[in-house]
């Protein structure tokens, strides 16, 4: 057996097994997406967002008014998600549906982008594939959130950029779409400007920079105007919270042990090109998608931040096999079998995230459906939308955020919780756990004001309180 057989055995053999393990996730992802109960924190503000909506009101109101509402994302994955809130109501099965599939899109542009840099079919089909299987995008899929909906724009302003060389200012529209959407989306912009610079394009890549910003202004301008300044409020004034650097080995090694090799094998691709002076598209995207992810040690922020890292990763990965297989000699032949293990590293992986329901969450659930008040304030913000309550308070972590910082102030939030206006208040922890979903004086008024009275293992709606009972006058 000659060495070009045995690669495009290989080759096939990887094709199988990214095919069957994507397969596998998918399918888990669509049953976890069924899960009634909200499964992250900013799932409920997301919801909330599209209930908004579809009542005619803005997704951006005047933070300093009350109720409060801070949605700090761009317009666009709000009024996606108020599209199935529409015909099924307000639940989460529905809007996660679309993150799926923003998710199956990723894939498939990443695979026509390392087709577009190797001219393999086998390859990019293989690469995209995997990407659905990693671990961390497992995780992040069935959950309500903006990353998807805004990494499926930079993909396809990248393949733009990538197959149709002369369209570059419509990549530009596209890259600066998804900084609307979600503006720590920078390393697809940065690596196409950087692109034009390595090549000495100085003239084309100062165009490009001018599109993308004058893009960029021109969208958030016209939603400052069209939110009379909430949008800008909301999006830019939120952004201050502090760097926790210590979160960080967390957040990466989960990276890590869910395809080791693939990791490496990226670090090694850049290391290679920057030896061979190859600063190709991949390379260079795979190196600002690395120091893009580095936002994920912001307090509040999370693993979904690595996402973007993690397509660059095996976009960059596929045309470094690419590049290697075209030799048909030993390092080839190397480089096929190790994406062969990276494939099957992720099928003897532990049992992805379960697709079961928490018990005790769906337990709060149904308890808080039954509550004849409306005066709820719950951290889990998702647990009063699906049971159609009103929301008084949504995106408590950047309310917290702003009032620490003097731009706004939770005097009313205050007032209201001192005169136990609210019935029942839902939080994740007691009140004198620190939290940076509620400012000091919020927590000291609920402890001064209000007695738990019920305990679930939910995590974002751990206890319920009922207001203190007022003493018998003498």
């Amino acid at each position: 057996m000659n060495l070009r057989r045995a690669i495009r055995l290989l080759t096939l053999l990887l094709l199988g097994l990214a095919a069957g393990g994507a397969i596998y996730a998918v399918v888990n992802d669509v049953q976890r997406s069924r899960i009634v109960h909200q499964l992250d924190y900013e799932e409920g503000n997301i919801l909330n967002a599209a209930v908004r909506i579809n009542q005619g009101l803005t997704p951006y109101p005047d933070p300093r008014g009350w109720p409060v509402v801070i949605n700090p994302y761009g317009p666009l994955p709000y009024y996606l998600t108020a599209i199935p809130v529409h015909f099924a109501g307000p639940s989460f099965g529905p809007a996660r549906a679309i993150v799926i599939v923003a998710g199956v899109i990723c894939a498939a542009l990443a695979g026509l982008l390392v087709f577009q840099f190797t001219g393999s079919g086998l390859l990019s089909a293989a690469f995209g594939l995997l990407f659905l299987s990693q671990r961390l995008v497992g995780l992040w899929m069935p959950v309500l959130r903006v990353d998807f909906i805004a990494l499926s724009l930079v993909l396809l302003g990248l393949y733009v950029f990538a197959r149709f060389p002369r369209r570059w200012a419509l990549a530009g529209v596209l890259l600066a779409i998804a900084i609307f959407t979600k503006f720590s989306f920078l390393a697809a912009p940065c690596a196409c400007f950087m692109w034009f610079i390595f090549r000495k394009e100085w003239k084309r890549a100062i165009q490009f920079a001018v599109v993308v910003s004058a893009s960029v202004i021109a969208l958030f301008g016209s939603a400052i105007l069209a939110t009379h300044g909430a949008f800008a409020y909301d999006v830019f004034l939120t952004e201050g919270s502090p760097m926790n650097w210590l979160q960080l080995p967390n957040f990466y090694h989960l990276v890590f042990v869910s395809d080791p090799l693939l990791l490496i094998m990226g670090l090694v691709a850049i290391v290679w090109a920057s030896w061979h002076r190859r600063f190709e598209l991949p390379v260079l995207y795979a190196i600002f998608a690395i120091l893009g992810s580095l936002t994920a040690a912001k307090v509040g922020s999370n693993m979904n931040h690595l996402v973007e890292f993690v397509v660059a990763l095996c976009i960059l990965v596929g045309w470094f096999v690419g590049e290697l297989v075209k030799r048909a000699d030993m390092a080839g032949l190397a480089a096929a079998a190790v994406a062969v293990v990276i494939s099957i590293w992720v099928l003897l992986l532990p049992l992805p995230p379960s697709s079961r329901p928490v018990p005790q969450c769906i337990s709060i659930y149904r308890a808080v459906a039954d509550l004849p008040s409306d005066r709820i304030l719950s951290e889990d913000v998702g647990l009063l939308v699906v049971n159609h309550k009103s929301v008084w308070v949504a995106g408590s972590f950047a309310y917290a955020l702003l009032e620490h910082s003097g731009k706004a102030s939770d005097t009313e939030l205050q007032r209201r919780i001192r005169e136990k206006w609210f019935d029942y208040i839902i939080l994740a922890a007691t009140p004198e756990y620190p939290s940076t979903r509620w400012s000091p004086e919020v927590r000291r008024l609920i402890a001064d004001n209000y007695v738990a009275v019920g305990r679930f293992a939910c995590r974002d709606a751990t206890l319920v309180y009922v207001p203190v009972a007022n003493p018998a006058k003498p």
